[in-house]
C-alpha cells in the first residue's frame, strides 16, 4: 500500500504546433493517475492511466497552437496543478510547472453526510437528498470489467480505501433510491478494472445507449473531478451529482435560478439557466411540474443569455426545471429544480365566445400571425385545464375542441412561418391528448361519434402542420406523444381512419430534402454529392427514428414496422430527368443502413453493403438514374408495336467503369395504376437478352417497385388488360390479386373470374408459397405424409414448403392437403416465412388485443401476433380475429402480397 504522505511531481511541455506532453513521478507505484487540462473554464482534455513500477507516468496529446492552458494531475488523491502553453518562446510559451502545496490524506473515515442527486437520461433517479455515507467494502458490489485494460484486483475494502469516496456515495444513494447496486443487469454495473472502478450502468441506462460518447459522469460541488469515483474523497456537506451524459463531456451541466420564488397569479418571474463551465444555456425548454411551460400559449425557451420569463394563472406550488435536445438526443443535464410559490386568487378564464370574436378579428387582419397563434394556444390551455367532471362539462369540452380544431385549420391555411406551424402542431397534439382522455368517460353514442370526427380532423391537422414546422417541432418526443394519444383512442374510433394517417406521418418523418448547395445542375443532368453534411443529417434522422421506435414499441397500432424502412433522400426537380449521385468510399463506409434516393422520375435504394466490396479507398461511386426518351433506347430493346410508359438507364460506375453490386438493386417508378387494372410488364437486359423482372405496386406512394440483379435498362410498358368481373365487394384485395397475377403466382378460376370468396385448401396455399418465393421443386425429397402421394399435382409444392420449414403437417404423418386452411394456420405460416427470409422476429412476447384471443391455438399465438404487428394480417373489424374461420382466395392474395412487400422493402 502506498504511503499516506506522497509527493507528486509534474513536468509539462508544450510546443508551438499544439503538441503537449505531461510527465512526472510520484511515490505511488502501479496506481491510477488522472489528468485534466482546461482552457479558462472549458475542459479541453481529460484522461486516466497508471503509474509504472517506479511511480512514473506520461501523457501525450494534441491541443490548439498559440493557447495557454492550466492542468491538474491526480495520483491516488494527491494532486498537482500546473500551467502550460503552446505559444512560441518569448510569448509566454514552453514549459510550465506551478502547483498547490500537497494536501495530505485525512485519516480513516467512519462516515460523511453529503447531498446526492442522480440524474438518469429520461428521469431523475434520486432527487437531491441528504444521505450519510459510511466506509464499507465496495468489492461485493462490483462486476467484471468489460474492457481490455483490466488488471488483477485485490479488492476495494477499507484497507485500500481508508476514506469515504464518491463511489461509496453512489452505492448508498442507489440503495436509498430503491435500486439494487448488486443487480448488474438493471440495477448498477460498477466494474472492477483492478487499477480503478468504472460505472458502466445505473438503473438500466448503460454507456453507449444513445451514441458512442454516452456514459455516466459525476460532479462534486459543481466541479468535474479528474479522477475516478474511487479516488475522490468526500467531505461533510459535499454536494454530489451523478448523471448520464449522452454527449459525454459536451453535455451541458446546468443550474437554474429565479429572480423571485414567491409571486401572485399573472406576476412575471425570470429564470436563468447557466452552465458552470460554459456560461448561459440557450434554447432550453423550461418545464413546470414535469410539463413544457407555456406563456400565453407559447413554449417557453431560454434566450441567448439563458433567460426565460414565466407567469402562472393559478395559486399553487410549481417545480421548475429544463430540458434541451440536440438531434433528438438530450444534451443538457437537468438542473436541480427550484420551487415557485404562487399565492392569491386565480384569474378568470376568457369565454370561448370572446376568444372566438378575437380570433375572427385576427384572422381577418394583416400581419397578426403570431397573435393569432398565441390566441389559439391560450384557448387550448383553457380547454385542457377546464373541469370535465359531469355530463355538462364533458359536452362543453367536446364542443370547445371542435371549435378550436376549426380555428387551427383556418390559421394553418393563412400561416407562413415555420414556428407558427410548430405551435399549431402542438395545439393539435394537446387536443388529441384531451380527446384520448374524454373517450374513456361514460359517453353517449352521439358524443363518441363527435369525438371520433374531431380526432380525425386533429390528426390530419397535425400531419399538415408538422410537415411545415421548424426543427423544434420535428422531434421524437412529439411523435411518441402523438402515438400514445392515438393509442388511447384505439378501439374507440375506426382504426381504418387512423392508420393511413399514422403511416403517412411516420413515412414523412423519414424523409430528408437535399438542399440546393449539394446539387449541380448544368441543364443536361443533375449532379448530387452525398457529403459529410448529408451523412450527419441522415444520422440525426436515424437517431430520431430509433427514439420513436423505442417510444411506440408497445403501441396498440403495431406501427413499428414502418420505421424499419430506409430513410429517403428527396432530390428536388431540375432541368433534366438525368441524375448522377456521387459518394466516395469514406462516406459510403459511414452509411450503416440502406437509404432511398428519390428523384422526380424514379427512386433508387442505395444499400451500402452492395457496394462496399467493389470500391477501393479513395475512389468515388457514381450512380446513374436517367429517364430517357426513344432516341436513347438501346438498339433492338423495344419493338415498334409496344406501347412504352417509360424507360430508364441505371448504372453504377467507379472511375468510369461499371461495377456490379453484391446485392440486388431495388428501383421504384412513379405510376398511376387505375382501379381494377393489372400491373404493367417491366423488363431489363441480362447478357443482351430482354427479361421480365418481378414487380409490385405500392398503392400508398403510387409507385412500381422492382428488383434488378445488375445495372441496366428498365422498360415499363403501358398497363395490361384482363380484369376479373367478380371482384365487386372485394376492392380491398384488387391490388394484391392483380399484382400476384402479373407475376404468375396466382390465377383466376376462369379467364374472367377469380372467385375471391372461395375457400383455399392447404395444398393450394402451399403451391402459392412455393411459386411466390422462388422455392422451385428441383429435386424429389421424401416427405412423411401418407395423404400426399407422388401422383398428386401438389406433391412437389408441399415437399418444397415442408423441407424449407415453412409448413408442417396437421399430424406426424398427415398434411391434410384437401383440408381448407384456417386464418390462424395461414397467419402462422406467413409469419414463419417472414422470420426465415428477413431474419427478424419479436424481441419479447407480443400481447394480442383481440376479444377472442383465447380461441387462438397456443402454438399459433406468437406467430399471429407478429404477423399482425407487421401488418400482414388484421382482425375482422369487430376486434376479433376469428382464428378458425376459413381463408378465402382474396384473403390469401392480400396476405402473400403484404408479405412480399415487406420482403422487398416496400
Amino acid at each position: 500500500m502506498s504511503s499516506v504522505f506522497a509527493a507528486v511531481n509534474v513536468t509539462p511541455q508544450g510546443k508551438p504546433d499544439g503538441s503537449i506532453s505531461v510527465t512526472g513521478t510520484s511515490d505511488h507505484k502501479k496506481a491510477p493517475v488522472a489528468l485534466l487540462v482546461k482552457e479558462g473554464n472549458e475542459t479541453r482534455y481529460i484522461n486516466q492511466g497508471m503509474t509504472n513500477d517506479q511511480g512514473e507516468y506520461e501523457f501525450s496529446f494534441q491541443l490548439d497552437p498559440e493557447k495557454a492552458y492550466t492542468g491538474k494531475v491526480n495520483v491516488e488523491g494527491e494532486t498537482k496543478t500546473f500551467a502550460i502553453s503552446t505559444k512560441k518562446q518569448g510569448e509566454g510559451g514552453g514549459t510550465g510547472n506551478s502547483g498547490n502545496p500537497e494536501t495530505p490524506k485525512p485519516g480513516t473515515d467512519k462516515s460523511k453526510t453529503i447531498y446526492l442527486r442522480i440524474e438518469g437520461y429520461n428521469q431523475t433517479i434520486l432527487p437531491r437528498t441528504a444521505i450519510t455515507v459510511d466506509n464499507f467494502d465496495l468489492t461485493p458490489y462490483l462486476g467484471r470489467a468489460s474492457g481490455s485494460s483490466a488488471t488483477p484486483s485485490d479488492g476495494w475494502g477499507p484497507d485500500k480505501l481508508p476514506n469515504v469516496t464518491a463511489m461509496h456515495g453512489i452505492i448508498r444513494g442507489l440503495e436509498q433510491a430503491g435500486i439494487n447496486p448488486k443487480d448488474h443487469q438493471s440495477g448498477a454495473d460498477i466494474q472492477d478494472y483492478g487499477w480503478g472502478l468504472y460505472v458502466a450502468m445505473i438503473g438500466g441506462e448503460r454507456e453507449f445507449d444513445h451514441r458512442s460518447t454516452s456514459g455516466w459522469m459525476y460532479r462534486v460541488n459543481d466541479e468535474l473531478p479528474s479522477i475516478g469515483g474511487q479516488g475522490y474523497v468526500l467531505k461533510d456537506g459535499d454536494d454530489m451529482v451523478w448523471y448520464f451524459a449522452a454527449y459525454g463531456y459536451d453535455n451541458m451541466y446546468s443550474k437554474i435560478a429565479a429572480n423571485k420564488t414567491s409571486v401572485k397569479p399573472k406576476e412575471e418571474i425570470e429564470v436563468t439557466l447557466t452552465s458552470p463551465d460554459k456560461g448561459p444555456v440557450k434554447n432550453a425548454v423550461i418545464y413546470v411540474n414535469g410539463q413544457e411551460a407555456k406563456n400565453s400559449g407559447r413554449k417557453v425557451s431560454t434566450d441567448e443569455q439563458g433567460k426565460a420569463k414565466l407567469t402562472f394563472d393559478r395559486p399553487g406550488s410549481y417545480t421548475i426545471s429544463a430540458e434541451r435536445f440536440k438531434q433528438d438526443i438530450r444534451d443538457l443535464i437537468r438542473p436541480n429544480p427550484i420551487k415557485i410559490e404562487v399565492n392569491g386568487e386565480a384569474a378568470a378564464p376568457i369565454s370561448i365566445e370572446e376568444l372566438k370574436k378575437q380570433f375572427e378579428e385576427l384572422l381577418a387582419a394583416a400581419n397578426k400571425e403570431e397573435d393569432m397563434v398565441a390566441l389559439i394556444r391560450q384557448a387550448v390551455d383553457q380547454a385542457v385545464e377546464a373541469k370535465r367532471e359531469n355530463d355538462t362539462q364533458i359536452t362543453e369540452a367536446i364542443k370547445n375542441m371542435q371549435t378550436i380544431a376549426g380555428w387551427i385549420d383556418k390559421a394553418a391555411a393563412k400561416a407562413s412561418m415555420p414556428a407558427s406551424f410548430t405551435a399549431l402542431a402542438e395545439c393539435n397534439l394537446r387536443l388529441l391528448e384531451l380527446a384520448g382522455e374524454l373517450v374513456d368517460k361514460p359517453l353517449s353514442e352521439a358524443a363518441k361519434k363527435e369525438i371520433e370526427a374531431v380526432a380525425i380532423i386533429l390528426l390530419n391537422g397535425y400531419v399538415t402542420t408538422i410537415s411545415k414546422a421548424d426543427e423544434a417541432g420535428e422531434n421524437a418526443e412529439a411523435f411518441v406523444r402523438l402515438i400514445k394519444a392515438v393509442d388511447k383512442l384505439h378501439g374507440k374510433i375506426d382504426e381504418k381512419k387512423i392508420r393511413p394517417v399514422i403511416e403517412r406521418l411516420l413515412s414523412k418523418s423519414m424523409e430528408i430534402a437535399v438542399k440546393k448547395e449539394h446539387i449541380q445542375d448544368d441543364g443536361t443532368k443533375l449532379l448530387v454529392i452525398i457529403d459529410d453534411t448529408i451523412i450527419k443529417e441522415i444520422e440525426r434522422v436515424q437517431q430520431k427514428q430509433k427514439a420513436i421506435k423505442q417510444g411506440i414499441a408497445t403501441s396498440k397500432l403495431n406501427a413499428t414496422y414502418l420505421l424499419d424502412k430506409p430513410l429517403t433522400l428527396l432530390i428536388p426537380p431540375g432541368k433534366s430527368d438525368k441524375v448522377r449521385i456521387q459518394i466516395d468510399k469514406e462516406i459510403l463506409d459511414r452509411l450503416v443502413n440502406s437509404i432511398n434516393i428519390r428523384t422526380q422520375a424514379a427512386q433508387f435504394t442505395l444499400q451500402p453493403a452492395a457496394f462496399a466490396g467493389v470500391i477501393e479507398q479513395g475512389k468515388v461511386l457514381t450512380l446513374q438514374l436517367d429517364k430517357v426518351d426513344a432516341a436513347d433506347y438501346p438498339a433492338g430493346f423495344v419493338s415498334a408495336s409496344e406501347s412504352v410508359h417509360s424507360m430508364f438507364l441505371i448504372d453504377a460506375t467507379v472511375t468510369g467503369a461499371t461495377v456490379v453490386p453484391q446485392q440486388p438493386i431495388m428501383f421504384a417508378i412513379p405510376y398511376e395504376l387505375p382501379e381494377g387494372a393489372a400491373l404493367p410488364a417491366v423488363y431489363t437486359s441480362i447478357k443482351n437478352e430482354r427479361v421480365s423482372v418481378p414487380t409490385t405496386y405500392n398503392k400508398d406512394e403510387k409507385m412500381l417497385v422492382t428488383t434488378l440483379s445488375a445495372p441496366g435498362p428498365v422498360l415499363v410498358l403501358t398497363g395490361q388488360t384482363g380484369a376479373y368481373t367478380d371482384l365487386a365487394g372485394f376492392e380491398w384485395a384488387k391490388e394484391a390479386i392483380y399484382a400476384l397475377k402479373q407475376k404468375g403466382i396466382i390465377s383466376g378460376t376462369s379467364e374472367m373470374t377469380f372467385s375471391p370468396g372461395k375457400s383455399i385448401t392447404r395444398a393450394e396455399f402451399a403451391a402459392l408459397l412455393a411459386r411466390a418465393y422462388e422455392q422451385p421443386a428441383t429435386e424429389k425429397k421424401l416427405i412423411p405424409f401418407r395423404d400426399v402421394t407422388a401422383d398428386k399435382w401438389y406433391a412437389k409444392d408441399i415437399s418444397v414448403v415442408y423441407h424449407a420449414g415453412i409448413m408442417t403437417g396437421i399430424s406426424v404423418d398427415r398434411f391434410g392437403p384437401e383440408q381448407v386452411i384456417s386464418r390462424e394456420e395461414a397467419a402462422a405460416v406467413v409469419s414463419r416465412l417472414l422470420k426465415q427470409k428477413k431474419g427478424i422476429g419479436p424481441q419479447q412476447p407480443i400481447e394480442l388485443s383481440f376479444k377472442d384471443k383465447q380461441a387462438i391455438s397456443e402454438w399459433a399465438r406468437q406467430d399471429i401476433a407478429f404477423a399482425v404487428q407487421q401488418g400482414i394480417i388484421t382482425g375482422m373489424g369487430d376486434q376479433t380475429f376469428a382464428p378458425k374461420r376459413q381463408v378465402k382466395r382474396a384473403e390469401a392474395a392480400v396476405m402473400l402480397y403484404g408479405l412480399e412487400r415487406l420482403l422487398i422493402g416496400k
